[in-house]
């Protein structure tokens, strides 16, 4: 884009997905003033954004006129990360300048609050006008200290303070105000695992355009909230920037609401694919991308990962974002997907659409020993989506596999309109386009878990029971023995409901609720439902089952109370029958319980017990899960 301001030119920028600011007093002046911006289709930095998407040019997000005066506050930097005893918090905050005449005369004073308004720290220091060698920056003032007693950020408690900023100018006067949202959370890799304030972290992610069909890229901030809100109730607690920074308001209800965010640089070269990665005249251009989505969005505490981008080889070029990142910012995971690469270019392996063979071949490889994210998988296009039970068993059998970010969110149509002037959602080729991309098919966008009105598909709530962070197993389901597997980073099992229902033939003759025991993150314990409360009588060649569900006791911002967050279900034994006869190929079956066929094999149809007696069915291929009931 070029920029004019009252018809003086005033510049340029590349990179659709970050913000461009422009220093244009110069050319205001009072009264009426004309902006004008010249957006182009198409420039060399398109071959940086090549995106599996639609191509669509245009201004998608606000644009702004922000007043400051001549000495202000130009940049900051929050760093705010708990103790390994969570009790403390080390807080460091880098404050800059800009160097204008008489810079050094002034004060930068700094407070921190709670959500409720209440003071827990305030200083103030003075600019020095002779900085010393190992100064960062002449123009700036670095504050450090320790908070006790903080509550942390977390995907299930994001706790926010606030730091201000205020600079004073040489009689101590207030002359510019700023203001952040800050979290103190920490995210490090420890023992090749990935642990979130101490605690192993489990990705349940999901990859996110920024879309919408009635207005394209432009996203309105009330379809934000909803999306959020709907990516918690299908029990997502991270989301990857699918493949592009997004709109800074985005970031900010991230912080609010919680979810993890991997936060991707607006860089795929999926036209050439690594041949601008090892090119010398494109090293600038990967490099700036980087350092400027960390500077844009580096005071956000949702983020825990930059990514080098999407789908463009390996090179030196990715090497030198990664290696930039990770000195500017050592708060962070750095990540980036290709097959085959390298601890250099990436903290965790995130091989794309990794079958389970295939993940726990990676595990087994002791000369890598990184954690394992899939950056995408479970592919939803036409009838997708199945087997989600399988990486859920990779869960729990391996920590280095920390799950991963499905693909992906929504189906990205366009609003069309047919021969009649109906109303349809459009995807490729329905526009009239004089060219849709031959390498996928024209419904390549459709694609989601979720309808373009963000209605879920029936695979979202096979997807939200899979990923359901407080789960249930059988010990011994006659006996009423079972256990509770808690799977969240920072909350106990306690806030939340069981609800148990039996069904005869589907249909519900007993239920119950009764609260979960209070099981600690990342635990699981053992529990016991006496039979004396839910056995029922029970008939022949009828289906019984047991159900679970975990339901939210209390409201949340973006949830109701009563909401099913998961289920279980489990098969029981029906009641006695008669001995029936059936021939399969030279074999007679006694299809009596316990029988024996005419080939003197024993046949158990309970499927609940042995001779050993109870099965554990959690260490087996997994436990009867359904979405309903069948």
């Amino acid at each position: 884009m070029y920029l004019w301001v009252n018809g003086h030119p005033v510049g340029y920028s590349q990179d659709s997905r970050l913000p461009a600011e422009f220093g244009i007093t110069p050319f205001v002046r009072p009264g009426e003033n004309l902006l004008a911006v010249q957006v182009m289709t198409w420039s060399d930095g398109t071959w940086l954004e090549d995106q599996d998407y639609w191509h669509l040019a245009g201004i998608h997000r606000s644009v702004r006129l922000v007043a400051k005066p001549n000495i202000h506050l130009r940049d900051w930097f929050i760093r705010a990360t708990p103790d390994d005893s969570e009790e403390w918090g080390r807080l460091e905050v880098e404050v800059r300048l800009n160097r204008a005449t008489g810079y050094a005369d002034h004060a930068v004073w700094l407070g921190l609050f709670e959500a409720d308004g209440n003071e827990r720290w305030q200083a103030e220091q003075a600019l020095s006008a002779t900085p010393a060698y190992t100064t960062k920056d002449p123009a700036g003032v670095t504050f450090q200290t320790r908070v006790g007693n903080i509550a942390l950020w977390s995907p299930e408690t994001p706790t926010l303070y606030t730091v201000v900023l205020a600079l004073k100018d040489a009689e101590g006067q207030i002359v510019d105000v700023e203001a952040s949202r800050v979290g103190f959370r920490r995210i490090e890799i420890k023992d090749h695992v990935i642990l979130l304030n101490g605690r192993r972290m489990i990705f349940c992610g999901v990859n996110r355009h920024e879309h919408a069909p009635e207005t394209g890229r432009y996203v309105p901030e009330e379809r934000m909230w909803r999306e959020i809100g709907l990516m918690k109730a299908l029990n997502f607690n991270a989301v990857r920037t699918s493949h592009y920074p997004n709109d800074p308001r985005w970031y900010e209800l991230c912080d609010e609401l919680g979810l993890c965010v991997v936060c991707k640089a607006n860089l795929e070269t999926h036209g050439v694919w690594a041949r601008l990665t090892h090119s010398p005249a494109w090293a600038a251009a990967f490099l700036e991308r980087a350092m400027r989505m960390a500077l844009t969005y580096k005071n956000h505490p949702s983020i825990i990962a930059w990514s080098l981008g999407n789908e463009s080889g390996k090179g030196p070029n990715h090497a030198a974002m990664a290696n930039w990142l990770r000195v500017y910012d050592p708060t962070r995971l750095v990540q980036y997907e290709p097959e085959g690469a390298e601890a250099i270019f990436s903290d965790v392996r995130g091989t794309m659409y990794a079958p389970p063979e295939y993940i726990i071949n990676m595990l087994a490889d002791n000369r890598d020993l990184r954690p394992v994210v899939l950056v995408e998988y479970l592919y939803q296009i036409r009838n997708a989506g199945g087997g989600m039970s399988r990486f859920v068993e990779l869960l729990e059998r391996f920590a280095r596999f920390q799950g991963g970010f499905v693909w992906d969110w929504q189906d990205k149509c366009l609003m069309a309109r047919d021969g009649q002037g109906r109303v349809f959602w459009g995807y490729g080729g329905d526009f009239g386009e004089s060219f849709v991309e031959p390498e996928w098919p024209p419904f390549m966008c459709c694609n989601g878990l979720l309808f373009p009105d963000l209605t879920p598909k029936p695979v979202a709530w096979e997807v939200c029971y899979a990923l359901s962070p407080i789960r249930i197993v059988a010990r011994d389901v006659e006996r009423g023995y079972f256990r509770l597997l808690n799977r969240h980073v920072a909350t106990e099992a306690s806030p939340f409901d069981l609800r148990w229902t039996v069904r005869e033939d589907g249909e519900a003759v007993k239920n119950g609720t009764f609260l979960a025991p209070p099981v600690a993150p990342m635990r699981e314990e053992d529990f016991e439902l006496p039979p004396s409360l839910w056995d029922v009588p029970r008939q022949p060649g009828r289906e019984y089952h047991l159900e679970f569900y975990v339901v939210r006791r209390e409201a949340t911002p973006w949830a109701e109370a009563g909401q099913v967050m998961g289920m279980e279900q489990f098969a029981l034994r029906s009641g006695p029958a008669r001995a029936a006869i059936s021939r399969i190929g030279q074999c007679d079956v006694a299809l009596a319980h316990g029988g024996h066929d005419s080939c003197g094999r024993r046949r158990r149809l309970d499927g609940l017990r042995s001779s050993r007696g109870a099965v554990d069915r959690s260490r087996m291929a997994g436990n009867t899960r359904s979405i309903g009931w069948r």
